[in-house]
């Protein structure tokens, strides 16, 4: 149980409403607190994944590079914020080699703890459709757009404006937005089916899916579970399938974005009714978009060692463009994959990406591209490039068993 409780504040912690609460650092101590607990309390030997910590120490030590050739202060909030993460990485992954002899037997209480997150959202999904005034507001979003954070008994999460916009309260569970929960569905999803190879009960991840009404987080998982099966079978299944699989993917493929061309607006009808939303004018389609566009050109003169923190340069580029409310906004970048460009430059983004095709090719050879494309692709949909999880993932290295040190520390 302790450790689900411990995979669940892992969670919680990467993309939880409480960071936009700002009551964080309470689950920063909790979640330490329990992990050394563990540790104390435990007569098992202490044991190291070197491949695990080297990735995250080379991330840690081209950020401190970087900053460094940037002249910034280390003390400042957003640095000291990055910088904590990789210290508790670097100690959560110890405790994992330590408690989980087996990297499946991490990932399948991690798949257990988030079909249990994934049930009780359904829970609350229904109750507070049922039952609105069961929300309180606990804080403000944003005081431009004066968005307020809902909550029902810490269980479930909205916003304000969100349920104005849908008139009806969307399923993000403890997650700051739907998109974040979805990104979350994904990752998860893939571990169970491509990586632990299991199959059952698999309905409870289109349920919670599609109950977000989350529009990128839905096409990705769409996407998934269309391409999944046509990898399926033996390699000389496979190797045989290749050609029709080209024909299957690529014809297909040219008469969709055929067709999207020709009909784009009769597609921006469709998909505008189905997630109720103007795509024209819609301020989350057109961010991500923007932050994709403007927050490349803002880049192009850091090109190698980044803006840091410092969104300036990229306010500057976006106000001499269509969206001058971006002046306001002082979350960072949406897309993470521009936002690591912008931010700390070329050679840091090609570093995270390397890890991250590393990752795919380590949870599934076979559906290392799926895996890839499917990261990378939410990465841009959600500002989660720092997120504890992600970056877990994204360095974590099974243990090679052969190679096994004396003092407990695996190689």
């Amino acid at each position: 149980m302790i450790h689900k409780i411990i995979i669940f504040i892992l969670l919680f912690l990467s993309g939880g409403a409480i960071i936009q609460i700002g009551i964080q650092d309470y689950f920063y101590v909790l979640f330490l607190a329990l992990i050394v607990g563990c540790f104390l309390l435990s007569t098992k030997t202490i044991r190291i994944s070197v491949p695990t910590i080297r990735n995250i120490l080379l991330l840690f030590f081209l950020f401190l590079v970087l900053l460094l050739f940037r002249g910034e202060s280390l003390v400042e909030s957003a640095t000291l914020d990055i910088l904590l993460k990789f210290i508790i990485l670097i100690i959560f992954s110890i405790y994992v080699s330590t408690f989980f002899p087996k990297s499946e037997d991490f990932f399948a209480t991690m798949v257990a703890t988030f079909e249990f997150i994934m049930k009780l959202s359904l829970f609350t999904f229904v109750c507070i459709n049922i039952a609105p005034g069961l929300l309180v507001i606990v804080t403000k979003k944003a005081a431009i757009t004066n968005d307020q954070y809902q909550t029902f008994f810490g269980l479930a999460f909205s916003t304000t404006n969100d349920v104005k916009k849908y008139h009806f309260v969307r399923n993000q569970s403890v997650f700051w937005e739907p998109g974040v929960f979805c990104v979350m569905i994904n990752a998860v999803f893939m571990i169970k089916v491509l990586y632990l190879n299991q199959k059952e009960k698999l309905y409870w991840y289109w349920i919670t899916i599609l109950s977000s009404i989350s529009m990128g987080g839905i096409i990705v998982f769409c996407l998934i579970n269309v391409i999944r099966p046509m990898l399926s079978g033996s390699k000389e299944n496979l190797r045989q399938k290749l050609p029709a699989l080209a024909l299957l993917i690529g014809i297909p493929l040219f008469v969709a974005v055929n067709f999207i061309y020709t009909y784009s607006s009769d597609m921006e009808v469709l998909l505008g009714a189905l997630f109720h939303r103007d795509l024209s004018n819609d301020a989350s389609v057109n961010t991500r978009y923007q932050d994709f566009y403007y927050g490349f050109l803002a880049a192009e003169n850091q090109f190698w060692v980044g803006h840091g923190e410092d969104f300036t340069d990229y306010y500057k580029v976006t106000l001499q463009a269509l969206n001058t409310s971006k002046a306001a906004y002082n979350g960072g970048l949406t897309n993470s994959i521009i936002s690591l460009f912008y931010s700390y430059g070329i050679f840091f983004l090609l570093t995270y990406m390397i890890l991250i095709f590393k990752s795919a090719v380590q949870l599934s050879l076979r559906y290392a591209l799926i895996i890839f494309f499917a990261f990378t692709g939410m990465l841009m949909l959600e500002p989660l490039h720092f997120s504890l999880f992600m970056v877990f993932m994204f360095t974590f290295r099974v243990r090679k068993k052969k190679k096994q040190a004396q003092l407990g520390v695996v190689i």
